[in-house]
């Protein structure tokens, strides 16, 4: 909480990262449109990249 107990700002995006930092995928985590958020090719995205192992 910030001390003068104004709002906090942040992003609204998502990233999939792979083990050594780098950002693999862009997801927008804000929508108004009627599909949404992405969570379900987020999740098969998460899914694949742990089957496929470490990346270099």
């Amino acid at each position: 909480m910030p001390k003068d107990g104004g709002q906090v700002s942040h992003g609204n995006s998502f990233y999939l990262v792979v083990q050594n930092g780098k950002a693999v995928k862009y997801y927008d985590g804000y929508s108004e449109e009627d599909k949404g958020v992405p969570y379900d090719t987020i999740a098969i995205d998460l899914e694949t990249l742990i089957k496929e192992g470490p990346r270099d």
